[in-house]
């Protein structure tokens, strides 16, 4: 794309969507909850408006306002104009409209926006044919025929890059990948050229070099097409990559907004300047400084792999397949090494058959002194108690019957014999650990944030005092400001109980702040190694190069120049 797609004017005249005073209130057995007071922003034709904040504050209630889809217990008031019409107040015909032909959403999940047992191109076709084409001047026009219709989803297809779109217009959505599934519920946003797109944590779910993909896309639609954007999102590179504008929300009320270049350079509000303090920054506080070699390569090996291969094999007639080949890397006592790629490059497979929860079939994986390859239980269960595992979503990973305190309490009743005072005041010591009132033991999962039950997973991982942790994308699904908190306890915690880790995720400057020594996946096999802040800075395989060169980072300016960097990368 030529650089002079960059160049637009600074203000629009049109209007093309206006909130004033927006409030919604929700109806809950313990009384009304006021998630949105008060709200007022305005979006420019081809503007791209980025509304940020955490948890709760009110970003994606707003957002789903804008299309009209609050649930009857929801109650609002309020401006929210879209074509000279309110949302708040006009009927559900009305409405039905406006979606589609006017505005449309990208959700932030395109596996589950999706229907499974349609064709991509028949569930393009029907948001198409369920609303009248657009006539001239912005008119209703004739009611589109199937013909038209696919004619119609397949130039959607092709405007977001999909290959060969007149053939994959008839897959279903398991035939395509994270991120083409992303490009597919955007071409079902644009199927009918609405001038506002919603777009809630478009990138959120998807590796950096897919994501830096869907970001160019949405540049495009603006530069190309003028479209107009609002960005819902908590990642702050993200922003600094695609927004003209930040607004930022907190406890439901926006509390600053400005152009994007002066929100970061010059941010008013002090919610706004932690906001911003909090995000990871690739280079900055990086774990390995000073004392990485000394930790690889002094300590006691921990874990060994040699040429380790993993081979899921074939079933009713697929081939096996091979998801890790020919890998050998070691994690020494008090190290925290970083396994860093993209979905399906083999991390979570290796951190998974390192805490014996896969079978390793091929070379040789030491843990803790044991041969996994052909291991056996009975021989294995003994080092159980040594190896801990903090999962990607603890939510998941909690029995939702049990409170807080029986789950961390897990492991110390399979591994030790304590009676229940015992039990209660180890429990009671964990969760403070973890900066957690003793009192949460009561809770249930549910009961807890998300930053708050990924602290207790960690609790739960450290119960047994263990040498080694699997730490599997533990702060993926976290907003930065919890992310930068339990990020910054995990560092304290394992540099007083000096536990190495294995710490996989694909969010490079999480890994560059925590890990000493990073290994580099691409395809089930190790590209590259080494310190990590070398790694970072200095890297020498062409497939990290282009990884962290995808990577946004949270400075306009400095972003701006990486753009052009990973389109000269890419010969684009």
């Amino acid at each position: 794309m030529s650089e002079q797609l960059d160049v637009r004017p600074a203000v629009q005249a049109e209007t093309v969507l206006d909130i004033d005073d927006l409030e919604v209130s929700f109806a809950t057995d313990a009384g009304e909850v006021r998630a949105v007071r008060g709200v007022s922003l305005d979006v420019k034709a081809g503007e791209v408006v980025a509304v940020v904040g955490e948890s709760g504050s009110g970003k994606t209630v707003t957002a789903k306002t804008i299309l009209g889809l609050l649930p009857e217990t929801a109650t609002s008031s309020g401006a929210v104009v879209i074509k000279g019409q309110n949302v708040v107040s006009i009927s559900a015909a009305k409405l039905r409209e406006l979606r589609g032909r006017d505005v449309a959403m990208v959700f932030q999940e395109p596996s589950t926006a999706l229907n499974p047992v349609f064709t991509v191109g028949w569930q393009i076709m029907e948001g198409i044919r369920a609303h009248r084409a657009r006539g001239g001047g912005g008119q209703q026009g004739h009611r589109v025929g199937r013909k038209e219709a696919r004619a119609r989803a397949i130039e959607a297809l092709r405007k977001v890059g999909i290959p060969d779109p007149e053939k994959r217009v008839d897959y279903y959505p398991h035939q395509f990948s994270g991120g083409q599934k992303q490009r597919v519920v955007i071409a079902a946003a644009l199927a009918l050229d609405p001038e506002l797109i919603v777009a809630d944590e478009p990138t959120t779910a998807l590796d950096v070099t897919v994501q830096a993909e869907i970001l160019e896309l949405l540049r495009d639609l603006r530069d190309l097409y003028g479209t107009s954007i609002v960005l819902i999102t908590h990642n702050m590179g993200v922003v600094a990559d695609l927004a003209d504008r930040v607004v930022v929300m907190y406890q439901g009320e926006v509390v600053e907004e400005a152009p994007v270049r002066k929100l970061f350079a010059e941010p008013r509000e002090d919610y706004t300047r932690r906001l911003l303090a909090a995000v990871p920054h690739l280079g900055r506080d990086s774990a390995s400084e000073g004392v990485a070699e000394r930790l690889h390569q002094g300590g006691e090996v921990l874990v060994e792999a040699e040429g380790l291969e993993i081979v899921y094999p074939g079933r009713l007639g697929s081939p096996a397949f091979r998801a890790v080949e020919g890998v050998s890397f070691t994690v020494s006592a008090g190290e925290v090494f970083g396994l860093v790629g993209e979905s399906g490059s083999g991390k979570t497979t290796i951190g998974r058959t390192i805490a014996g929860l896969n079978r390793a079939t091929g070379g040789s994986l030491k843990v803790l002194g044991h041969e996994m390859v052909g291991f056996r239980e009975r021989s294995f269960r003994p080092l159980r108690k040594e190896i801990g595992f903090v999962f990607q979503d603890p939510a998941a990973s909690f029995n939702p019957q049990l409170t807080i305190g029986e789950c961390v309490a897990e492991p110390l009743v399979v591994h030790l014999r304590l009676q229940p005072a015992q039990l209660r005041r180890r429990v009671a010591e964990l969760l403070e650990s973890v900066q957690l009132p003793a009192s949460y033991a009561s809770r249930y999962p549910h009961e807890l944030s998300g930053g708050q039950r990924q602290r207790a997973s960690l609790a739960r991982a450290l119960a047994l005092e263990p040498r080694l942790l699997v730490a599997d994308e533990p702060t993926s699904a976290l907003d930065v400001s919890v992310q930068a908190k339990v990020l910054e306890l995990f560092r304290e915690i394992q540099a007083e109980l000096g536990f190495a880790a294995l710490f996989i995720s694909h969010d490079l400057a999480v890994v560059d702040q925590l890990s000493h020594w990073v290994g580099v996946l691409y395809k089930g096999r190790l590209v590259e190694q080494g310190i990590g802040s070398r790694v970072m800075n200095d890297p020498q395989d062409a497939y990290t190069k282009r990884l962290i060169a995808s990577l946004p980072v949270p400075d306009p300016v400095q972003q701006a120049e990486r753009r052009k960097a990973h389109r000269a990368l890419l010969g684009g």
